[in-house]
């Protein structure tokens, strides 16, 4: 629209020059603006594509540590595997500017569509009869890519498997002279991949050079209709829908690409799904609940380091209780102190009851210089401390 008021006041050379000055700076500052925010919502996209990548892979990861491995080895390669969390990722991160693309290539078309209509009118409609055709056209090929996407990914798959086999079996394969017949299988194998690649690959050249002709044919449809209307094509009305109709060609030439991205990332996350309905492991048949227990710590077998003694900070409580006072005895000439609390209990025994004082060696602190052994009339014993 700015353009379209600079070309008349460019032919009207009656109105005051600062309106022109106006157009100019109003066209320079709506380019800055749009390229400010095009750069800021490629920089939050990067941001979220790299969020979405470390997430899968992180989830896939977690996903292989939690299956049996047996179930997980009969259904999936290594090869598959390392797929996921290579190509899938990367088309699924691919992905994310393509959703957004789906809401905003039809809402950028609406509005230029709309603007082209207050400059040629019902003309407009010539071109929105063309795009309109061309809808079910964009259906077909998207899903002819999407197929070939499939089966491009599950023959990727079976000559990733297949490598890594004859990798792991190498010495088997030169001690028996099989180089030729893997060379084969494995070329054989390429060359459906390399089919299903050329044909994915001829689709997305079709789609280039359809979209980029279809701005030029709207173009052409729209003038010529507008001319058999008996309407005059002024500068004004030509610079106006040329810039317009530009504006079309970067919607349009994005949209296929949009769904293709669109539709080999969800033959991805169909892949990656599939993966992660594999029923994790179940623990509970390998290892038992702890039992519920009302003390904070609880040693069993321990063995003890007493090459120093003990600052109060490091000394361990028994059952929440606080440090008893020391005693000071004599036994066999040697000094003996309280410095922690000990408590001894029968070996087999699960846990220690609070109430059984026969187990407990209360307020006893024991302090044995080197070279002296201490013998103690149990057997060993399952130790608090």
């Amino acid at each position: 629209m700015l353009l379209n008021r600079l070309i008349n006041f460019i032919e009207d050379k009656k109105e005051n020059i600062s309106w022109g000055y106006l157009y100019a700076a109003g066209l320079l500052s709506t380019a800055l603006i749009g390229a400010l925010c095009d750069c800021h919502f490629n920089f939050l996209i990067a941001k979220v594509g790299y969020r979405m990548r470390s997430s899968i892979v992180t989830l896939i990861y977690k996903k292989t540590l939690s299956v049996n491995a047996a179930t997980l080895n009969s259904r999936f390669s290594i090869g598959e595997i390392v797929n996921f969390m290579s190509t899938d990722t990367d088309r699924i991160v691919n992905s994310c500017p393509s959703f957004h693309s789906l809401w905003s290539i039809p809402f950028q078309l609406v509005v230029t569509l709309y603007l082209l209509y207050s400059q040629v009118g019902l003309a407009f409609l010539a071109g929105v009869i063309f795009s309109v055709i061309l809808i079910p056209i964009n259906k077909m090929i998207a899903s002819k890519i999407g197929d070939l996407s499939t089966k491009l990914m599950q023959e990727k798959d079976g000559r990733v498997k297949l490598i890594t086999e004859v990798l792991r079996g190498i010495r088997a394969v030169k001690l028996y002279v099989w180089e030729a017949h893997f060379v084969r299988q494995i070329s054989r194998i390429r060359s459906q991949e390399l089919k299903y690649l050329k044909g994915r690959k001829y689709l997305d050249a079709f789609c280039v050079y359809f979209w980029a002709t279809t701005p030029v044919v709207i173009c052409i449809l729209i003038f010529v209709t507008y001319v058999l209307m008996g309407n005059k094509l002024t500068a004004a009305t030509v610079f106006t829908s040329v810039a317009l109709l530009n504006m079309l060609i970067s919607p349009l030439n994005a949209f296929p690409w949009v769904l293709n991205g669109m539709m080999e990332a969800w033959v991805s996350i169909k892949r990656i799904q599939a993966l992660l309905q594999v029923p994790d492991l179940d623990l509970h048949a390998y290892y038992s609940p702890l039992p519920d227990s009302s003390y904070d710590v609880v040693l069993r077998e321990a063995g003890f380091n007493y090459g120093k003694d003990l600052t109060a900070e490091e000394r361990v409580k028994l059952h929440g209780r606080p440090p008893q006072k020391s005693l000071k005895g004599k036994g066999n000439g040697k000094n003996k102190s309280v410095s922690k609390q000990v408590a001894f209990a029968s070996p087999g025994t699960s846990s220690s009851s609070h109430e059984a004082d026969r187990f407990y060696l209360k307020g006893l602190n024991l302090k044995i210089r080197k070279g002296v052994y201490l013998g103690l009339p149990f057997s060993t014993a399952t130790l608090f401390a």
